[in-house]
């Protein structure tokens, strides 16, 4: 599991956000349970090394809040549409005793050994991502 040092924000408007970027810095925010919601912000250059791995999303992170850690999921991530850099992640709460849906990237192995592939078959991918219900912890 990593861990990741994130900070409160108490941005209200636009251009205190746009700071915060130019800072080389990512908002975001933590959300659910039944604790209100936090405005956090986290250090761009470790969230692209993170955001690199294939299963950013399906991994449980440990996120440090001003001394207390909290399990986190990544749940949606925002991008510029021109640079493609993360401008916004919005974070899940792991509680317990709750079911949430994760989409798993699914990775072919071995389809260069296939017998249907090496006498001219063709591997129709319909799903990149299976969907999986399953309990917080």
């Amino acid at each position: 599991m990593s861990s990741l040092i994130a900070n409160i924000r108490d941005t209200k408007t636009k251009g205190q956000v746009s700071d915060l970027r130019s800072k080389g810095s990512i908002p975001a925010i933590l959300y659910g349970g039944k604790i209100e919601n936090k405005k956090i912000y986290l250090n761009k250059k470790i969230i692209n090394n993170l955001i690199s791995s294939e299963n950013f999303l399906s991994n449980i992170l440990s996120l440090e809040i001003d001394g207390k850690k909290e399990k986190v999921l990544p749940r949606e991530i925002a991008y510029d549409p021109i640079t493609d850099e993360p401008l916004h992640i919005d974070f899940l709460r792991i509680v317990d005793g709750a079911k949430i849906i994760l989409e798993i990237p699914v990775k072919f192995i071995n389809s260069e050994k296939s017998p249907g592939l090496k006498k001219g078959g063709v591997l129709n991918i319909v799903r990149r991502k299976v969907e999986l219900r399953c309990p917080t912890e």
